[in-house]
């Protein structure tokens, strides 16, 4: 066996009982062979004699125990002296379990005996190494390669990840003989039949985005002229370009003809006033809607946390919502206790019910550029106004970092500082 073996072998107390139950002061000590835990390293050193064995055919560890020790029950030895933890997972199987495992696996052994594995020529980057990754998309997994500051994507048409990972070879493969110029992409069909066709994908899109995106598009390919109002323009310019980006990214076109004034992903300044609060809070027609608009303002959480609420998750001072971030505890002032106390059920609104009522009601107002998630904004610069730190409005918002708030917030106090320089 082994030299001073045992003595690392952990320690164990326990409490002697009589047969009634009751303890007596002394304790016994044992050897704690059953803890479900690695034997050191250093233990290995101890070792002075060392026989190789080779297990064969439907050797178990008692099996072993018995032919090398002579008794079965030492098994625990052969297992603890090899780091064995789990039987199942790391002892060798015997043929007729590995058969069995890959009939469930293969199902028949016409599908075994049919099964391949596919090679592929390693195309390297600069810094010798090809990038590749597999994710998911509104429930479709796509395969991405990036090579020498180009990257190609393609869609696998499954939401299945066992499929997906199954033709992932293949479609790598036709990626990289595309890197190496053994392939060309022959797709460069025209604007008309590209609207067509991202029409037709509809990505999980409600019948309002179909809609808009229909109207825009089509009155884009008539000639029509984008609109004069700056934010009608900016939605006009942003769903034309993700048509295009589409077109590429599914290799349609070979280039994106991107319109200029996109400001998707910039930071967005808009805030509400004072007097546009108290100017909505008194005049939203819809007292259900306007108390949706007052509680989203009083709590700052995101429209879809509100939406989703459920009955259980409303306590008498908080609520829990599930955000972006997972699952979060948000206070309630006194306006959003008096708020939520007064609904007699809670609001099961769209998402583009929210936006498209917020939207018509503001413009009814008189109050231009606004948007639903503006409540939030303006929620978490007043908090900062009162003297809140960074880190405790990040909390309550929940944002991922404390960096993403100071994205958000930095340019809007930078704005306020300069109106007051003379």
């Amino acid at each position: 066996m082994a030299k001073n073996y045992f003595r690392n072998i952990p320690d164990f107390e326990y409490v002697n009982r009589t047969k009634d139950g009751q303890f007596i002061s002394n304790y016994t000590q044992v050897k704690n062979f059953f803890k479900r835990g690695k034997l050191r390293e250093d233990i290995f050193q101890d070792l002075t004699v060392f026989e190789k064995y080779s297990v064969k055919g439907d050797d178990r560890p008692d099996n072993v125990a018995f032919k090398e020790y002579g008794r079965s029950n030492l098994d625990w030895v052969v297992l603890t002296s090899n780091n064995i933890l789990n039987i199942q997972s790391e002892w060798p199987m015997p043929q007729f379990e590995f058969d069995k495992y890959l009939l469930e696996k293969y199902e028949t052994y016409e599908n075994l005996n049919n099964a391949h594995h596919y090679e592929t020529v390693e195309i390297k980057n600069d810094e010798g190494v090809i990038m590749a990754s597999l994710y998911k998309n509104k429930s479709i997994w796509y395969l991405s390669v990036y090579n020498n500051g180009k990257r190609i994507t393609k869609s696998l048409k499954t939401s299945d990840l066992k499929v997906a990972k199954s033709i992932k070879s293949i479609v790598e493969l036709s990626i990289l003989k595309e890197f190496n110029g053994l392939t060309k992409k022959t797709y460069n069909i025209s604007f008309n039949d590209l609207v067509i066709r991202f029409l037709k994908s509809k990505p999980k899109w409600s019948d309002a985005t179909y809609k808009l995106n229909k109207h825009i598009l089509t009155s884009h390919l008539s000639g029509k002229p984008l609109p004069n109002n700056p934010t009608s323009k900016a939605i006009h310019t942003r769903h034309i370009n993700q048509c295009w980006k589409w077109g590429v990214k599914n290799n349609l076109v070979q280039k994106a003809k991107l319109l200029p004034g996109d400001t998707k992903g910039e930071s967005r300044l808009r805030t509400f006033t004072k007097e546009e609060l108290q100017l909505m809070f008194s005049s939203i027609t819809s007292k259900k809607f306007n108390q949706f608009v007052q509680f989203a303002y009083y709590t700052g959480a995101r429209s879809g946390e509100i939406r989703s609420l459920a009955q259980e998750n409303v306590l008498d001072d908080s609520i829990i919502v599930r955000g972006k971030t997972g699952r979060r505890i948000v206070k309630l002032n006194n306006q959003a206790k008096e708020v939520i106390r007064n609904q007699d059920e809670l609001w099961n609104y769209t998402k583009d019910y929210v936006s498209h009522r917020f939207k018509k009601e503001v413009r009814r107002l008189g109050i231009r550029n606004a948007r639903f998630h503006d409540l939030r904004r303006t929620f978490g610069l007043n908090l900062i106004k009162q003297g809140m730190s960074i880190y405790k409005v990040s909390k309550l918002l929940g944002h991922k970092s404390v960096r993403t708030t100071e994205q958000h917030y930095a340019p809007l106090l930078t704005v306020e500082i300069e109106d007051f320089v003379v």
